[in-house]
């Protein structure tokens, strides 16, 4: 059951944060998710947005560069900013 009124917006500085605190936030965000709740998640865990996403909104200098689903965004990305960006990204 999705609510609507009710949501929240994240904002991660993973890298002022032990690996051990980033997975216990995930989590309650993962399960924030499968209850409706409305979020949104600005992040560079790509893992997490892949499978916690409804919708991806990848942006660069500013502008909205995509906007899809996680599917349609991880595996067949249609623009070379985000083609480029997943190449770094996902490959180390």
């Amino acid at each position: 059951a999705r609510r609507y009124g009710e949501g929240t917006f994240w904002y991660g500085r993973a890298a002022s944060t032990c690996a051990e605190m980033i997975n216990e936030v995930l989590e309650v965000m993962q399960q924030l998710a499968r209850e409706g709740m409305t979020m949104v998640v600005v992040t560079h865990e790509m893992g997490f947005a892949r499978s916690a996403a409804h919708r991806v909104v990848f942006m660069a200098d500013g502008r909205i560069v995509e906007e899809t689903t996680p599917d349609q965004f991880f595996s067949n990305p249609r623009s070379d900013r985000a083609k480029d960006f997943l190449s770094k990204i996902l490959h180390h």
